[in-house]
């Protein structure tokens, strides 16, 4: 897993080789199209790790070339920022990569227009724990990119981080049922945490299956009962026909998916206050809008991910209400 042990200060990231007099009077550096290629996948996830990029990019036992290339890029190019997570025992410790400001106004040169909010400044700033969200967030949605790996007729057309839809959050009003049977109004910001757009090829045929996937990923730290289930009364609404969903990503095709990653009691939980929800607000027929799973512990170590097929074509997804469980997206 990505849980690392408390430090009151941040681990300081070593900074870059001070330049000679002569290294400053080199031509500037130009990228290859490796180069090109890892920065466009460095803006699309925001944060990655060496692990993830041998995922995205390499094949497995690729690691050292995928940290030698990062490396490059922080320190002789400069594209690149990083920042050591606490680090304890030998080895290497793990570092996470972000674009920094000279990337960025290359990436707008090569004519990415699009950016998040995020300032380069801020990686040193952000709290473990959000780090920690989105690292586990990446992998969520690298397996949904490898998922042609496994199943080649299925591919991810589409995907929207977290940080990007911050940019654009989502205002859902509805009315409200209480449980002493008075109603009122309430208005609510929804943000997924992703958005995956997956496409299956049918045998053939030129036709196309379509499933579009709104991620939300829990790590356990939402222990208010009452903010839960207000998320889950909000989506409902959210998804409507017609809806903020649809005016966002064209599409009213749509499943609700959280994922876990602390364990099958919290799994078990959030299922619970998903189907009290669904029940107060007379709403049990909108229960296929949602699936639950916990994702295994052995795959949450960085150096492993999550497996595609295990993630998005086993059985191992929870609709509520409903004792057996489902596939993701389409059984094999």
């Amino acid at each position: 897993m990505y849980v690392q042990p408390y430090f009151p200060q941040p681990i300081p990231t070593m900074p870059r080789a001070k330049q000679t007099e002569k290294q400053g009077k080199q031509k500037p550096y130009v990228p290859t199209p490796l180069d090109y290629q890892i920065l466009q996948y460095v803006r699309e996830y925001h944060f990655l790790t060496a692990w993830q990029l041998v995922k995205l990019h390499y094949s497995d036992g690729s690691l050292t070339r995928a940290r030698v290339v990062l490396l490059r890029l922080y320190d002789e190019a400069e594209f690149l920022d990083r920042r050591a997570l606490p680090h304890v025992g030998v080895g290497q410790p793990t570092y996470i990569y972000a674009l920094a400001t000279k990337g960025i106004n290359y990436l707008k040169d090569q004519g990415f227009p699009s950016f998040s909010r995020y300032r380069p400044s801020e990686l040193q700033q952000f709290k473990y724990p959000h780090l920690d969200h989105v690292l586990h967030l990446n992998d969520f949605l690298i397996a949904g990119r490898n998922i042609t790996k496994v199943a080649p007729d299925i591919t991810l057309a589409a995907m929207r981080h977290d940080l990007d839809l911050k940019r654009t959050p989502a205002k859902v009003s509805y009315v409200r049922r209480l449980p002493d049977g008075d109603r009122i109004d309430e208005r609510v910001t929804i943000v997924p945490d992703g958005w995956m757009d997956f496409r299956l090829q049918l045998a053939n045929s030129s036709k196309k299956r379509r499933k579009c996937i709104i991620v939300e990923l829990d790590r356990g730290s939402e222990t208010n009962v009452g903010e839960f289930k207000k998320k889950i009364r909000a989506y409902v609404p959210y998804a409507y026909p017609g809806g903020a969903y649809e005016a966002m990503f064209g599409t009213q095709t749509v499943i609700v998916a959280f994922a876990t990653t602390a364990g099958e009691r919290r799994l078990k939980t959030m299922l619970l206050w998903c189907e009290q929800e669904l029940q107060e607000q007379r709403l049990e027929h909108e229960a296929p809008l949602f699936r639950f799973t916990a994702l295994p512990q052995e795959e949450l170590d960085p150096q492993t991910g999550l497996d595609p097929k295990k993630l998005f074509l086993s059985t191992v997804w929870y609709v509520p209400y409903e004792k057996e469980p489902v596939t993701l997206l389409w059984k094999p």
